[in-house]
């Protein structure tokens, strides 16, 4: 609301509605901002020539300057909504996590907490929407909510009810994870436990949790139960099982955080491959597993054509979360370049340069599954961490070093996994080749990949400080 000196104006009343309309529909985009920051960048005609007060998160913020009331007022709001419409296309395509976003969303869930505000209740829901699309944003790599929209309108494509799976899965890891951190909080208050409990349990950290990152392993369990169980109890057991994995991931994060590796999906394999063996060997009767799809192709649907590699480099990518279509697997990497192009343009590479080792290097038999993408989920996971500057630097040599060398080499230990676990228990290989095949070459520390924290290689400050780092791979974060 603005006081004016010159109440003569015949265009007060209207101006003063506009204005006090625009404060309030800036003030939750502007939130991050202090107030004297936010009228010094919304009303910035030098034209305008009074001395008002300006309420603006209920404080009574004064102008330094005085505004003129003058026929540019419309232009001048105008280029407001303009400035608004810019920083909000920088927010979600420039800045590859949404931060200003996830932050406020995040105070106003902590005013929650302490206040119990009915009227905050409403950030409550759109906090536990944020976390759930950035959980299923982080199956790739990604902390964006933009992008889990539009992994869910890819897996859409494949299957309704797998989007619910994938959503039940995400919120219950998430809970799992939650329940995680109050058993530390219970075990430093009981000496007896404190050891034991606090040592292996572990506590997530709020911002890991808000990141999505307690989310991605229960995402991946329900689409597996929807994709391998069958209808009895699935949803059950999704939920089940999902709430597991969220444990199992933090304690999973303290024990390889030894080894200073990343997480990955390794939970994922864990729950789900520890529960589809014990139903495999009838030691579980809960349920069944599912029969293989006898769908029928046609007779070229085998040869190599631009519509073959086209199908299998898409799918590829969107097979990480079950997505078995050219169009879905295509909405997943859209998704994926709204956080990172880099990042989409590695995935859709690793997968594609497993099409062709597949095919040529290799000649596996099942040329079906290579054009389903079945053949590129996991090396498309594989050049997305080591070449899409998620843990490293990517420049050319880092570009075509992990693209190669980790594209190639998941292929291979794909076919392992599979003649292990497919061959012996008609198993699913799950992602363990994507994170095995990640986790050797991390560990061989090759200065071909300089982590994100250390000097761009492409920098002057690199020349100096690379002569005293030995490149090693320390408590890096997933």
């Amino acid at each position: 609301m603005i006081e004016r000196r010159n109440a003569s104006f015949s265009g007060d009343i209207e101006l003063d509605t506009k204005l006090s309309n625009h404060s309030r529909q800036s003030n939750q985009i502007y939130a991050h901002y202090e107030p004297q920051e936010v009228l010094n960048t919304s009303l910035h005609n030098d034209e305008l020539n009074i001395n008002p007060n300006v309420i603006y998160n209920d404080k009574a913020v004064s102008f330094e300057r005085k505004i003129s009331i003058s026929s540019n007022v419309v232009g001048t709001i105008s280029n407001e909504n303009i400035d608004i419409k810019k920083m909000l296309f920088e927010e979600i395509f420039m800045t590859g996590s949404m931060p200003a976003v996830k932050r406020f969303l995040t105070e106003q869930f902590e005013d929650y907490i302490e206040t119990r505000d009915s009227k905050l209740l409403i950030y409550v829901v759109w906090f536990v929407i944020d976390v759930i699309l950035r959980g299923i944003a982080q199956v790739f790599l990604c902390d964006h909510p933009v992008t889990g929209i539009f992994v869910l309108f890819g897996i859409g494509i494949t299957s309704m009810e797998l989007v619910g799976y994938s959503i039940l899965g995400t919120l219950f890891g998430t809970l799992g994870c939650i329940l995680s951190m109050l058993l530390f909080i219970y075990s430093l208050t009981h000496s007896s436990t404190h050891s034991l409990g606090a040592a292996i349990i572990g506590r997530p950290r709020l911002q890991d949790i808000t990141a999505g990152l307690c989310g991605y392993d229960g995402a991946l369990v329900g689409c597996a139960c929807w994709a391998f169980l069958n209808a009895p109890h699935k949803a059950a057991i999704a939920i089940v099982l999902s709430f597991i994995s969220g444990i199992v991931h933090v304690a999973c994060a303290n024990i390889l955080n030894t080894f200073e590796l990343p997480t990955f999906t390794f939970p994922f394999n864990i729950t789900m491959i520890c529960f589809l063996l014990s139903v495999k060997t009838e030691h579980a009767t809960v349920t069944s597993l599912s029969s293989a799809s006898s769908k029928t192709y046609s007779d070229d649907y085998t040869d190599m054509s631009i519509n073959y590699f086209v199908d299998a480099s898409i799918r590829g990518v969107g097979q990480f979360m079950f997505v078995d279509t050219t169009v879905g697997g295509a909405l997943v990497i859209i998704g994926i370049a709204v956080a990172s192009r880099i990042g989409a343009f590695a995935a859709w590479t690793g997968s594609s340069i497993a099409c062709l080792t597949a095919y040529y290097l290799l000649q596996v038999p099942d040329l079906i599954n290579v054009r389903n993408g079945l053949y590129g989920y996991n090396s498309s996971g594989c050049v997305a961490s080591l070449s899409g500057s998620v843990f490293f630097y990517s420049n050319l040599s880092n570009y075509l070093g992990g693209s190669l060398v980790g594209g190639s080499l998941a292929v291979l230990i794909l076919t392992t996994f599979q003649s292990i676990l497919g061959t012996l228990w008609g198993l699913p290989v799950l992602t363990f080749p994507f994170i095995t095949t990640t986790w050797i070459i991390m560990m061989t520390r090759s200065s071909l990949f300089v982590k994100l924290e250390e000097p761009n290689p492409d920098s002057t400050e690199f020349l100096t400080a690379s002569h005293h780092s030995h490149h090693s791979f320390e408590k890096v974060k997933v």
